[in-house]
């Protein structure tokens, strides 16, 4: 068996990717939405969405939602 050996250019920058924490639940993940530089993950997302103001963890949404703070470029 012969392995191939690519060369590649060689550039300063490596982008790695590996998730973002949710500004909710503090779990890294992949999936979800950016409001201004915060990130919400899906399963988040899907609880705000459905979460009724007379439900527990809604005040919890309500807080931590009034930590989005738009960057410079959106003031």
């Amino acid at each position: 068996m012969k392995l191939e050996v690519m060369r590649m250019k060689q550039t300063r920058v490596i982008h790695v990717r590996l998730g973002e924490k949710c500004m909710c639940c503090n779990q890294v993940g992949n999936e979800g939405l950016h409001v201004f530089k915060s990130f919400i993950c899906h399963l988040c997302e899907k609880e705000i969405v459905g979460v009724e103001c007379e439900q527990e963890h809604y005040q919890h949404y309500i807080s931590n939602l009034r930590d989005i703070l738009p960057s410079e470029k959106h003031r």
